[in-house]
C-alpha cells in the first residue's frame, strides 16, 4: 500500500477567480440569470477567449459584448470527427440538452484529459422551498471539481448593508479557493464581494 503514497501535488490554479483550471466545473441555477455571460466576462477579465460549445442559441460575441469562440453544440456531437482541442477552457452550455445529444460525464473527462478546463451551465431543480439542487445527477455533480450555485438576491438595504438586487453566486465547492464564499452582483459592474456569515 505505501509504494502508492502521493507525494506530488499539482499547484490549485483559478481562472475567472471562481474556476478551477484544468479541472471540471459545475455553475447552475435559475434560467434568464445570466450565468453564461457572467462566465465568460469573469474569463475574459483574465484574458481569456473560451470557447463556448453551445445547446442553448446563447447571442453572438457581439450581442454579448464579450470574446468567445461560438461552436454550435448539435453540430459538434453529430461530428464524429470532431477533435476537442487542447489547452482550451470550454464552456457546455447547458447540461442537460448536452446529454439529450450524447453527452455524457465521459466526454467531460475527455475534453479535461486534453489539458482544458471545462465548464458545464445547468439550471437548478426548485423542489418546495430548496433551490439550490443541480439538474444533473448528484453522483455526477458532487465529484466536479467546482460547485457554484448562481441566484436572484433581492438584496438588503440597511444601516449596515446597502445591497443592490442582482443575481448572488455561491461557492459550495471548490478546493484550494480562498476568496469570498458568496458574491453579490458576480460579474456585473457593480460586483462586490461579501463574506458569507
Amino acid at each position: 500500500m505505501l509504494k502508492h503514497k502521493i507525494t506530488n501535488y499539482k499547484d490549485i490554479v483559478m481562472v475567472g477567480k471562481v474556476f478551477k483550471q484544468g479541472g471540471i466545473n459545475l455553475l447552475y441555477g435559475e434560467s434568464g440569470l445570466g450565468k453564461t455571460v457572467s462566465t465568460i466576462k469573469a474569463l475574459n477579465d483574465d484574458e481569456i477567449e473560451p470557447i463556448l460549445l453551445d445547446f442553448d442559441e446563447n447571442l453572438s460575441p457581439e450581442q454579448s459584448d464579450c470574446k468567445f469562440i461560438h461552436i454550435d453544440g448539435n453540430k459538434f456531437m453529430k461530428d464524429e470527427e470532431a477533435i476537442v482541442p487542447e489547452n482550451q477552457t470550454i464552456i457546455v452550455d447547458t447540461w442537460q440538452i448536452y446529454s439529450l445529444c450524447g453527452g455524457s460525464y465521459e466526454l467531460l473527462a475527455r475534453m479535461k484529459s486534453n489539458s482544458n478546463t471545462v465548464i458545464v451551465i445547468a439550471h437548478n431543480k426548485d423542489i418546495a422551498t430548496k433551490t439550490d439542487i443541480p439538474d444533473i445527477d448528484s453522483r455526477i455533480a458532487n465529484h466536479m471539481d467546482a460547485k457554484l450555485f448562481m441566484e436572484y438576491d433581492k438584496g438588503n438595504k440597511s444601516k449596515t448593508n446597502n445591497r443592490d438586487e442582482g443575481p448572488k453566486l455561491t461557492v459550495k465547492k471548490l478546493r484550494g479557493y480562498t476568496g469570498s464564499r458568496t458574491i453579490y452582483n458576480w460579474m456585473r459592474d457593480d460586483c462586490n464581494m461579501i463574506p458569507q456569515h
